[in-house]
């Protein structure tokens, strides 16, 4: 039960729903920008937020689309993880999120909800940091672009107050080969232990993780060792836990020795799909 009187606003764009952040935040109260409200629900009841006002931006029709043309798919931050995944438009993206939470719930987050969420899984931004996607972000002054990998460092940086609007996908790289695999300890709809997509694009393999560490991430460095032609296979792997394994964490799901050993095999069963 969430034990206190919150106002509940319904904007009708993006102006009018930044001007109430904006009105709220000077009165030192506390608004939140609310799509699926999964989290913010959850966490209110928790005690652990408590906001002072809701605005709910899923009626703001540019954030509730999906939009394809000859280049692009477009995906507007209040579109549903189910609604993803039921449009088809890449098996990437349906397979890497049909294993977050269950149908029903999957009908609530959305994927900006999701990507912005104070949970450190976020599963639904591995795709996007593989191909580096570009979003869009209506800040004081209007939209703007920008790379993702210009704004993600363990969260999106973004200020408070903005908007994510939409998230720009290149269509070239969506039929891709792929690997992904998702570990979880108690059922197959549980939080990830780990949870790890490999994309191979220009002949040269991607890998985005999360579960296994406080948050997501892509890391460079990590595709060289992976697309190193010198190395062996073995050796591959064990240059990537010797530089990785340090940040992995241990909690109450899985120690930090049963996730590396588990990433050791993904590592494995991945390079061996794409040929080593």
């Amino acid at each position: 039960m969430i034990s206190k009187d919150i106002v509940f606003i319904k904007p009708e764009n993006l102006k009018e729903a930044r001007e109430v952040y904006e009105n709220y935040q000077k009165e030192v109260r506390m608004p939140y920008y609310y799509s699926g409200g999964t989290e913010i629900v959850t966490f209110s009841r928790k005690g652990i937020l408590s906001p002072d006002c809701l605005i709910d931006i899923k009626n703001i029709k540019e954030l509730r689309e999906i939009n394809i043309n000859d280049d692009f798919i477009t995906i507007g931050s209040c579109v549903t993880i189910n609604e993803i995944i039921d449009s088809k438009f890449s098996e990437i993206f349906s397979k890497s999120f049909k294993g977050i939470a269950d149908h029903t719930v999957r009908n609530r987050i959305t994927i900006g909800g999701n990507i912005l969420g104070q949970l450190p899984f976020r599963e639904t931004i591995l795709p996007l940091l593989i191909f580096d996607i570009k979003i869009k972000i209506y800040e004081y002054g209007g939209i703007k672009e920008y790379k993702i990998s210009n704004i993600f460092d363990r969260s999106l940086k973004i200020n408070k107050g903005d908007i994510v609007t939409q998230f720009i996908i290149p269509k070239k790289l969506l039929n891709s080969d792929f690997y992904y695999e998702r570990k979880v300890f108690f059922t197959k709809i549980d939080y990830p232990i780990i949870s790890t997509l490999f994309v191979k694009i220009n002949d040269e393999i991607k890998m985005a993780l999360t579960g296994a560490l406080n948050y997501p991430l892509r890391d460079v460095s990590i595709e060289k060792i992976l697309n190193d032609r010198n190395l062996k296979k073995d050796e591959k792997i064990n240059e990537i836990i010797k530089k990785l394994s340090p940040e992995f964490k241990s909690d109450f799901r899985a120690s930090r020795e049963y996730r590396i050993n588990l990433f050791k095999n993904i590592l494995n069963d991945a390079l061996n799909h794409f040929g080593g």
